[in-house]
């Protein structure tokens, strides 16, 4: 903004400005750390960019997920050497996502429509689960 209006504009940034996206403790000890920027900057069909760290904290490469993934649809999941890719979970009407401990919890409802003419016994529709299996050392 400097650059293109001038003047001693000052900046402030809020203080709990959140950069950190999410951290994935992995099996091997790494971590992968997905910033904003690795949000931001994410192409089409990928997961994100995680700066991956080793156990001792030094960073070691950065690394962009290739997936069946649609960031404005579907939910993921990082369960140690697994990635699971819930399709079309962020539309879905009534979720839960819980992931403490290694568990997930996942409440769909079927919509909640109230009209006469819909059928009361038909079932939500199932949702779509892709499962990857993570190498070592990637």
């Amino acid at each position: 903004m400097r650059e293109r209006f001038g003047g001693n504009m000052e900046m402030e940034i809020e203080e709990m400005a959140r950069d950190i996206g999410e951290v994935i403790a992995r099996p091997n000890g790494e971590f992968w750390v997905m910033s904003s920027r690795g949000e931001r900057e994410c192409p089409d069909g990928h997961i994100g960019i995680f700066d991956v760290f080793d156990a001792k904290g030094r960073f070691v490469h950065t690394l962009r997920l290739e997936a069946d993934y649609n960031a404005d649809d579907d939910q993921y999941l990082i369960r140690g050497n697994h990635l699971y890719v819930l399709k079309e979970a962020q539309n879905a009407p009534d979720r839960t996502f819980s992931g403490g401990g290694g568990n997930m919890m996942m409440v769909v409802s079927s919509g909640g429509s109230s009209d006469e003419d819909e059928d009361e016994d038909e079932e939500p529709r199932p949702y779509e689960v892709i499962c990857y299996e993570l190498p070592d050392g990637i």
